[in-house]
Parts: C-alpha cells; structure tokens; sequence
C-alpha cells in the first residue's frame, strides 16, 4: 500500500508540478511524520485553485525513529524517509515549493525545507539558509544536521536566530535584497552561516550612509566568528553608534 501511495505521488509530481503549493512532508509538534499531496477532484479537467484539496496519504503511522533526509544524487534532488529497515526515495527536483515543513513545538520556531536556486534552502519567517550539503532532520526532536565533507554536522543555531545575532551586535542594519544567507562549513569544519548586508550609520545627524558588510556565525554556538567591513569603519566605527 505504501508502494502504491508513493507512486500516486509520484505521478502528481511529475505531471502537476506547478500545483503542489504544499510541502510533500509534514513533521507535527508531536515528530509524527505525514505525507501530503495535492489531490485533484475535477476529473481530467485543469482545476481551479478553490478545487485543489490537501489529503494526508499513507505515512501517517511511523517509526519514532524515522529519519529524513533530503539529497543530491547528480543533477536530480532526493527526499528519503528512512524507517526501521524500510526506506523511501522520491525525486523532487521539480517541486516549486518547500518539500518539508517542520511544525512550531515549544523549543523549535516553524522551519521549512526545500530547494531554491539550484540548492538546498533553509527558510524561518521569511530568512532562507542556502546551502550545498544534504540536509538530515529528525522528526522526534526537529534537530537538522548537514552531511559535509567533513563528516554529519549538527545545526544548534537557526538561521533566524543567527541573523537575530548581527542585528543585536549592530554588525548589520540589514540584509540583502532577497534575505538570503549561506550555510557553509569554515577552515576550522564548523558549520556556520556567512551572513551579507548593510550597515547604516548617521553621519554627525547629517545624513545616512550604508556600508557593506559579511559576518560568519557559528551554526553550532551562535558565536560570531568574524566580520568583514572597510578598514576605516573598524577604526572609526565608534563615532557613528
């Protein structure tokens, strides 16, 4: 039966691209997994968006210790849930929306998972984490790590939580246009974020004036390990708080 329901899905990937508006892959407040698909109840005929309804589909009962990873295998995307000896590929490279999404529980804000421009996205109220590596996320304590060439990596620091941090030091003012930021792994094979935006500072209350700048926190400890910034704001920096 599961077999079945994969395939169904499959199918509706594959022929509806553009249809699938909700995440394939649901993890609730409790780390119980469900699969989610796009039904179609108008027959043959191109839906209207108001004939388009969300079913649960055949995952709805898993292991408690079912694993979730999402990878790259050549130029095709994959999500595999991994339960027990039991073990589930999709491809959903074609998929124009977030394949995973992590429900908010007391300790974890909402996080969505999915492929954005050519990479793997990490996304919390509007701030996405670009990043290369595949992404492994554990439905029980909505832990995500990152399989790097250096070994699996565990994220401790969201993405919000680390832009919360330049913006508390007043390293930024701002992101850039489309609040995008990089999870990397640095010399030291520490994952962390490269962060890219402004800085604004008030020139003697005449006028504004924007720099750029790049911060590179710890997606282990929130620690901000360096900032890049014009030598002379370094030194003078001071006279603009």
């Amino acid at each position: 039966m599961k077999r079945f329901w994969l395939f169904s899905l499959f199918l509706v990937i594959l022929l509806f691209p553009e249809s699938v508006q909700a995440s394939l892959l649901v993890v609730d407040k409790n780390g119980e997994v469900t699969w989610k698909v796009l039904a179609l109840e108008s027959g043959l005929e191109i839906p209207d968006r108001g004939e388009l309804q969300v079913k649960d589909i055949a995952y709805s009962q898993v292991d408690p210790n079912a694993q979730i990873s999402l990878y790259r295998e050549g130029d095709r995307f994959q999500l595999k849930v991994a339960s027990g000896g039991d073990e589930n590929n999709l491809d959903v490279t074609d998929i124009k929306t977030e394949v995973v999404e992590i429900e908010e529980r007391p300790q974890t804000q909402r996080i969505k998972i999915g492929i954005l421009e050519d990479k793997f996205s990490i996304e919390q109220k509007g701030i996405i984490a670009l990043t290369s590596y595949p992404i492994n996320i554990d439905p029980d304590t909505a832990h995500l790590s990152v399989t790097t060439d250096s070994g699996v990596k565990f994220i401790s620091v969201l993405p919000i939580d680390a832009v919360s941090a330049v913006m508390r030091s007043k390293i930024l003012s701002s992101l850039n246009e489309k609040k995008h930021i990089f999870l990397e792994e640095s010399e030291g094979r520490e994952p962390s974020y490269l962060i890219e935006g402004e800085k604004k500072i008030n020139v003697f209350n005449v006028f504004d004036y924007s720099v750029a700048v790049k911060a590179v926190v710890s997606a282990s400890t929130g620690e901000i390990l360096s900032v890049d910034q014009p030598a002379w704001l370094k030194v003078l920096g001071f006279l603009f708080t």
